[in-house]
C-alpha cells in the first residue's frame, strides 16, 4: 500500500499551516452531497447520538443502526453494473493457482503468506464452482482443509476449518455475491485510496456488504468497514460515528485472529483522533501499535502499516511541540524503502520539525530537494503542497510579498494540472487573499474573494463550506470589516459544532471572540471564552491555553477592570517564559514568538494604563528581550546555564549600564497608539499619544520612497531638481520626527545626551532615526546634531561599562576583505594596515570554489572583521543574501571574489568580535520580521555574539561610505569608544557634503544608510 489515508495531513493542523488546509479539503472535494438530504440527516442523527450517548449498550446499538444504513443505502445502478462486468470478465479470465506443499510444522514467518495463498485458493474453488467447470474440485478444497488446519493450529485460533466448511455450504447465487463482493471491495479501496473518490468508495462499499449479506464472509466484512470507518471521519466529518465503528471492528478482529485488520482499524482510529486534538491519546496507542506491528514484518502489507503509523506517531510528536521525537520517527521511516511520493512527504514532515527549531536554512534547503523530486515525478499534488507550505512560511515571518510569489506558484501548478479541483482552487485562492490582505491590495482581494464565493455555490459539502468560511473570515478581520468576518466565523463554528470537530471548532471560536472584541462585545466574548476555557484545559494545549489568558486579559482591560488585566497577563508571561525554557533549540525561535508577541505588547500597555510606568517598561522590554536573548544565548551558553540564570532585567539594573550623557528610548506601536519610554540615570518617563497606524505607515514609506530616489536625482546636472529633492526629503523627514519625538521634554532630553540607545518596535526596524530633520534654522538640522544613535534588540544590549579601552590597537586581531575593484578600496587596505599593523588579509590557497578556508579564518575568533565588497538583500530568499568577500591566493597573491551568504554567516561563532563592518549594499537585510527586526547580515551577526556591528540599511555609493569607514576608523583610533567614533563619522559626512561642489545638501541618503548595532553578553530575562 502507498501512503494510504494520510498524505501529509497529519502534519498540519495547527491552524496556521496551510497544508493543514488544503489536505482537509483534498479529502472531501470529490463529495457533492449525500446522496440525497434523507441519508444525510439519517448519519447526522446517528451522529448527534452517539455523542449524547453514554453506556456501551447505546453505542453498539448505534453501530448496528449504521450498518443498517448501508445496508439499505441506494446504490447508483452504474455501481452494479461496473461490479457485474468485472465479475464476467474474472469468470472468463480465470486460472487455477499453484498448490505449495504444506510444511509438517508452520514457522511464524510462513503463516501468513500461506493464509493470503489459502484465500486465492478458496476464491478460485468457489469461481469453479460458478463456471461448473469439471476440474478436480474436491482436490482443491481438500488442500485449502489441509492448509486450514495448519494455519488454525499455527495461529491458536479455529476460524479457516469453519469458515472453508460454511463457504462450500454457499449455492450458486450465494458464490456469485460472495465473489462480487470481493471485486465491491476492490473497488471500494481503490477510490478512497489511490484517487480520493470517496463518494464513489462509499457507494462500492455499501454494495460490497448488501452482497455479503447473502454470502456471510467477517474477514471481508471487516475489510470494507475500515474503509467506511475512514470515509466517516475524513470524508463527512462524523467522528463520533467513526469511533464508534473502529472500536465494535477492532474487537472483531481479535476475536477471528485478523491481525492486519486490527493494525489498520486502530490505526485509522487513532489518525482520527489526532484530527480532534487528543495527540497525547495517539502517542500512546501508535507507540504500542508500532511495537507490535514490528512483531509481524512477514504480514502482508504490514510493513504499509509501519510507515504510515510512524508517519502519524510523527505528526502527534509534531503536534505537541516534541520536535525531536518526531525527527526521530522521520529517521526510523528513511530506512524503510519508500515511493517518490513517500520520500517528498518525508521531506516536508523534516521541513516542519525543522522550522519549529529554527532551524531555517535547513527548511529552506529541503523544500527545494522536494520540489525538485516532485517535479521530476511530476508529482503536482505535492507541488501545490509544498509551494502552499512556503507561502505560508514566509507569511508567517511577515515576507508577504515572497509568500504571494510561491503562491501563485501552486496556483499555476493547479491551473496547468488539477483544473477539476474545487477544494485546491477554494485554498489557494483563500492563501492568496490572506497575503494580499495584508499588502493592503483591498480590490484585489473583494475580487478573489468574490471568485470564492461562486465556487462554493457549487458545492454542499459541510467541512469544505466550514474551511472556507473560516478563511474569508479571516481575510475580512485583517481588513477589519468586523461584522463580515463575525459572519463568517459564526457559520464556519456552527459547522464544527455540528460535526463535533473540537480543534477547529475552538481555534475558530478563538477568532471570533477577537471579532468580538473589536466589535465591543465584550459579555459574548466572554461567554465563549468560558467554553473555550473549559475545552483548553481539556485537551491540555499550551498554545490554546496561552490564548485564553491573553483574551481574558484584553476583555478585561476593554471593562476598565485593570486589575483583572494584569493578572492575566501575568499568566499568559508565566505560560511563555515556561514555553521558552522547554525549548531545546540552538537557534531561532522566531515562531513562537510572533504567535505571543501581541500579548507581550499588550501586557506593557495594560500597566501603562495602570499607570505602572516601571512595570510596563520591563514588561515591554521582556518580550524584545526574549527573542533577542534566546538567539544569543543559542551561540554563547548552555541551555540549562540560561535557564537558571533568566530573570527579568530592573529599571534599576538598566541606569547602573546607562551613564549621565546617556539615553534610552523604547518604542511601543499598539492598537494606534505610540508609547515612548524615556531611561536615563535619574528617571524613566513615559510619553503617549493616538496614532493612525496606516497613516503612520504612509509617512514612513514617503520618507523612505524620497531616500531611496536620491540617487537618481544627481545623476541628473539639474541643480532646482536637486533642491527640491532635499526639501521633499526634510518635509518628509520632518513629519515622522513629529510624531515620534515631537514633545518638548523629550526634546530637550534629546539635547542633552550624548548617545541614544534606540529600542524599534513593527514599521521602525529599517527607518534610519538619525537622518530624520528637525526643520531648525542650524545648517544641518539632523537628529544626529543632537545625539548618536545606536540601535538594539532590546535594553540589555545597552554598553555594561565594558569599553574598547580594555584593548589597545596593537593587541586586536584583525581580519578583512576589501574588494580591490572599488575605487578607494586601495586606500581602504592602506588604512586598515596603517591603524592596525596585526591586521590580517582574507586568504586562501588557490581553490576558487571552495569556502572551507574562508569559513575557518572566519571562526578563528578575532576582534575585528571589516568586509567591503558588493552587498545584496535576497527578498525571496534571506539566507541567500550574500556579501562578496576577497580573498587573496596565498601562492599567486591575485585576489578572487567568494560569494559569502547569510546562511553561511550563520554558521559563525561571532562571539569574540568587538566590531565587524559590513560595507556592502544592503547588509542590514531588506524585510522587517514581525517582532525581530530586519532578516539581514547585522541582525545574524550580533544575535551570535558580536558587540558592535555596522552594516547599511540600502544600496550605498561605493565612494561615500569607503570614506566614512575611514573616518570611522580614524576616529576610533582617537577616542577609543566605538559608539563616538560611530556619531563623529556621520557628523563628518554632513560637513564635507556641506561643503561638496557637486552635493552642496547633506542629503541622508549618501550618509546615512549606515546603522551601527550593539549588543553585549549580560542577556536576561
Amino acid at each position: 500500500m502507498n501512503l494510504i489515508f494520510n498524505k501529509i495531513f497529519i502534519w498540519f493542523r495547527m491552524k496556521k499551516r496551510a497544508l493543514m488546509q488544503l489536505i482537509i479539503l483534498l479529502l472531501m472535494s470529490a463529495y457533492f452531497f449525500f446522496n440525497g438530504c434523507s441519508q444525510q440527516t439519517d448519519l447526522f442523527d446517528l451522529q448527534r447520538t452517539i455523542c449524547s450517548s453514554s453506556s456501551v449498550q447505546d453505542t453498539l446499538k448505534i453501530v448496528r443502526q449504521l450498518e443498517q444504513y448501508y445496508l439499505s443505502l441506494t446504490v447508483p445502478d452504474s455501481i452494479s453494473t461496473q461490479v457485474t462486468t468485472a465479475f464476467n470478465q474474472q469468470l472468463q479470465n480465470f486460472t487455477l493457482p499453484e498448490m505449495p506443499a504444506i510444511p509438517a510444522k508452520l514457522l511464524p514467518a510462513d503463516i501468513f503468506p500461506l493464509e493470503k495463498k489459502l484465500q486465492e485458493i478458496i476464491q478460485a474453488a468457489t469461481l469453479a464452482k460458478v463456471r461448473q467447470d469439471t476440474l478436480p474440485i474436491n482436490q482443491v478444497i481438500a488442500y485449502a482443509r489441509r492448509l486450514a488446519i495448519s494455519i488454525d493450529s499455527a495461529k491458536s485460533i479455529k476460524y479457516w476449518q469453519k469458515w472453508l466448511d460454511n463457504s462450500q455450504k454457499f449455492g450458486l447465487n450465494s458464490s456469485q455475491n460472495w465473489l462480487q463482493a470481493q471485486i465491491a471491495a476492490n473497488y471500494c479501496y481503490e477510490y478512497h485510496n489511490s484517487t480520493g473518490s470517496y463518494q464513489m468508495a462509499e457507494f462500492f462499499g455499501a454494495r460490497a456488504l448488501q452482497l455479503l449479506a447473502k454470502s456471510n464472509d467477517p474477514r471481508l466484512e471487516l475489510d470494507v468497514w475500515q474503509r467506511i470507518q475512514i470515509i466517516l471521519y475524513k470524508f463527512k466529518g462524523l467522528y463520533g460515528l467513526s469511533f464508534a465503528l473502529a472500536q465494535h471492528k477492532i474487537a472483531q478482529s481479535r476475536t477471528i485472529g485478523y491481525l492486519l485488520r486490527e493494525v489498520g482499524l486502530i490505526y485509522n482510529f487513532a489518525n482520527a483522533l489526532g484530527h480532534v486534538g487528543q495527540d497525547q491519546i495517539v502517542i500512546s496507542k501508535l507507540s504500542a501499535l508500532l511495537e507490535q506491528v514490528k512483531k509481524y514484518p512477514t504480514v502482508p502489507d504490514m510493513v504499509s502499516y509501519k510507515k504510515l503509523i510512524c508517519f502519524c506517531l510523527g505528526s502527534a510528536y509534531w503536534q505537541t511541540g516534541n520536535y525531536i521525537q518526531a525527527l526521530q520517527i522521520c529517521n526510523e521511516i528513511e530506512k524503510e524503502s519508500l515511493q517518490p511520493s513517500e520520500k517528498i512527504e518525508l521531506t516536508i514532515c523534516e521541513c516542519l520539525n525543522y522550522h519549529e527549531l529554527g532551524e531555517y536554512e535547513k527548511v529552506e534547503q529541503l523544500y527545494k530537494e522536494a520540489l525538485q523530486l516532485a517535479y521530476a515525478n511530476r508529482d503536482y499534488s505535492n507541488l501545490i503542497v509544498i509551494y502552499l507550505n512556503l507561502s505560508d512560511y514566509y507569511n508567517q515571518f511577515s515576507l508577504y510579498k515572497k509568500s504571494l510569489i510561491y503562491c501563485d506558484s501552486a496556483l499555476a501548478i493547479f491551473t496547468q494540472n488539477n483544473k477539476q479541483n474545487l477544494a485546491n482552487k477554494c485554498l489557494i485562492l483563500q492563501n492568496k487573499t490572506n497575503i494580499l490582505s495584508r499588502l493592503n491590495r483591498k480590490d484585489e482581494v473583494h475580487q478573489i474573494n468574490q471568485e470564492i464565493e461562486k465556487l462554493l455555490e457549487d458545492t454542499n459539502t459541510p467541512l469544505l463550506k466550514a474551511e472556507n468560511f473560516r478563511l474569508v473570515a479571516r481575510t475580512n478581520f485583517e481588513l477589519k470589516n468586523y461584522e463580515a468576518a463575525l459572519i463568517n466565523f459564526t457559520k464556519a463554528l456552527a459547522i464544527y459544532n455540528e460535526l463535533y470537530l473540537t480543534r477547529p471548532g475552538v481555534e475558530t471560536q478563538i477568532n471570533l471572540i477577537k471579532t468580538l472584541i473589536q466589535l465591543s462585545r465584550l459579555d459574548e466574548a466572554q461567554r465563549i471564552l468560558n467554553e473555550v476555557n473549559l475545552k483548553a484545559k481539556k485537551m491540555q494545549d499550551e498554545f490554546i491555553q496561552i490564548d485564553v489568558n491573553g483574551l481574558k486579559a484584553e476583555i478585561a482591560f476593554k471593562k476598565n477592570k485593570l486589575h483583572d488585566a494584569i493578572y492575566h497577563s501575568n499568566l499568559v508571561l508565566s505560560q511563555v517564559r515556561n514555553r521558552f525554557n522547554s525549548i531545546q533549540t540552538q537557534d531561532n525561535f522566531a515562531a513562537f514568538r510572533q504567535r505571543v508577541y501581541h500579548y507581550l505588547k499588550r501586557a506593557a500597555v495594560y500597566e501603562i494604563y495602570a499607570q505602572h510606568p516601571d512595570s510596563a517598561f520591563c514588561k515591554l522590554d521582556f518580550a524584545k528581550n526574549s527573542y533577542a536573548a534566546l538567539k544569543l544565548n543559542s551561540s554563547r551558553l548552555i541551555h540549562s546555564k540560561f535557564n537558571q540564570q533568566s530573570k527579568i532585567l530592573t529599571i534599576n539594573s538598566l541606569q547602573n549600564h546607562l551613564k549621565k550623557d546617556q539615553l534610552l528610548i523604547n518604542f511601543l506601536i499598539s492598537d494606534n497608539e505610540l508609547h515612548v519610554f524615556t531611561l536615563t540615570t535619574e528617571n524613566l518617563r513615559l510619553f503617549s499619544k493616538s496614532i493612525s497606524i496606516d497613516h503612520f505607515q504612509d509617512i514612513i514609506d514617503d520618507y523612505l520612497q524620497v531616500i531611496l530616489k536620491t540617487n537618481e536625482i544627481f545623476r541628473s546636472d539639474d541643480k532646482q531638481e536637486r533642491l527640491e529633492h532635499f526639501q521633499l526629503a526634510r518635509s518628509h523627514g520632518n513629519k515622522l520626527y513629529q510624531l515620534l519625538f515631537s514633545w518638548p521634554e523629550l526634546e530637550k532630553l534629546l539635547d542633552n545626551a550624548q548617545l541614544t540607545y534606540v529600542i524599534p518596535d513593527e514599521m521602525l526596524y529599517h527607518v534610519p532615526l538619525a537622518t530624520l530633520p528637525l526643520m531648525r534654522d542650524e545648517p544641518s538640522p539632523f537628529l544626529i546634531n543632537k545625539t548618536g544613535i545606536i540601535n538594539l534588540a532590546c535594553s540589555a544590549g545597552i554598553n555594561d561599562g565594558k569599553n574598547d579601552k580594555d584593548s589597545t590597537k596593537d593587541t586586536y586581531k584583525i581580519r578583512f576583505s576589501v574588494d580591490l575593484n572599488f575605487k578607494k578600496a586601495a586606500e581602504l587596505v592602506r588604512s586598515i594596515k596603517s591603524i592596525f599593523p596585526n591586521a590580517e588579509e582574507l586568504s586562501s590557497h588557490g581553490l576558487t570554489d571552495n569556502k572551507i578556508d574562508i569559513l575557518q579564518q572566519l571562526n578563528a575568533g578575532d576582534d575585528i572583521y571589516i568586509f567591503c565588497g558588493h552587498g545584496t538583500a535576497n527578498t525571496e530568499n534571506p539566507d541567500l543574501s550574500t556579501l562578496s568577500l576577497a580573498a587573496r591566493d596565498t601562492t599567486t597573491s591575485k585576489r578572487h571574489i567568494v560569494q559569502f551568504t547569510l546562511n553561511n554567516c550563520k554558521k559563525i561563532d561571532w562571539s569574540s568580535a568587538k566590531l565587524v563592518i559590513l560595507l556592502g549594499c544592503e547588509t542590514a537585510g531588506k524585510d522587517e520580521i514581525q517582532g525581530t527586526g530586519l532578516e539581514g547580515f547585522q541582525q545574524v551577526i550580533s544575535s551570535r555574539g558580536a558587540q558592535n556591528v555596522i552594516a547599511t540599511l540600502w544600496k550605498i555609493e561605493e565612494n561615500q561610505g569607503i570614506s566614512q569607514i575611514e573616518s570611522f576608523l580614524k576616529a576610533w583610533t582617537e577616542t577609543q569608544d566605538i559608539a563616538t567614533a560611530f556619531h563623529k563619522m556621520q557628523l563628518i559626512s554632513i560637513q564635507k557634503l556641506e561643503k561638496h561642489k557637486l552635493f552642496q545638501k547633506p542629503h541622508p541618503f549618501f550618509w546615512g544608510a549606515f546603522t551601527l548595532a550593539q549588543a553585549t553578553n549580560h542577556i536576561e530575562l
